[in-house]
């Protein structure tokens, strides 16, 4: 909600996605004073994501801040005793929504001669720096995102 706050306090026009808009309270506060939108979008939902870009099509884009992620990891749970399901949904949330997101907007950022991809990792996702282990769901997520970037990064 702070980048919301802060682009659209530098007059920026603002899209907002979140899965429960209705339950975004704060936002809906913020939206209705400022040059903001708000889009129920779920990145768990690939549908959901093409419909939001065929919604956009031709529209000029400067940035897009993927920030979408979930912990997963729950107590009792772990090395030995690993809930997979919350495992795929983690990766399908934290790494395959972030991608499809950046990959369908790319023609709207393209739209632009500066264009920007934000994306939100964790210092958990660091191999190196992974001293106290645990937390395998999320760690494994964004070590997966974060390699998943780089390669985009790359590939732009």
């Amino acid at each position: 909600m702070e980048f919301c706050r802060q682009y659209a306090q530098q007059g920026w026009n603002v899209l907002a996605c979140c899965r429960q808009p209705e339950q975004a309270v704060e936002l809906n506060k913020l939206a209705n004073s400022m040059s903001i939108e708000i889009v129920k979008m779920d990145v768990t939902n690939r549908n959901g994501i093409d419909e939001l870009a065929n919604r956009l099509k031709n529209q000029a884009m400067d940035l897009v801040i993927a920030n979408a992620g979930i912990y997963g990891d729950s107590s009792g749970h772990g090395f030995g005793n690993l809930h997979y399901e919350n495992w795929i949904n983690t990766l399908e949330t934290n790494v395959l929504g972030t991608v499809k997101v950046i990959e369908v907007l790319l023609p709207n950022l393209r739209l632009r001669s500066k264009p920007r991809i934000a994306v939100l990792s964790s210092q958990m996702g660091s191999i190196e720096d992974n001293s106290s282990g645990g937390s395998i769901l999320y760690r494994s997520s964004k070590a997966a995102l974060n390699a998943t970037i780089k390669s985009i990064a790359i590939d732009l």
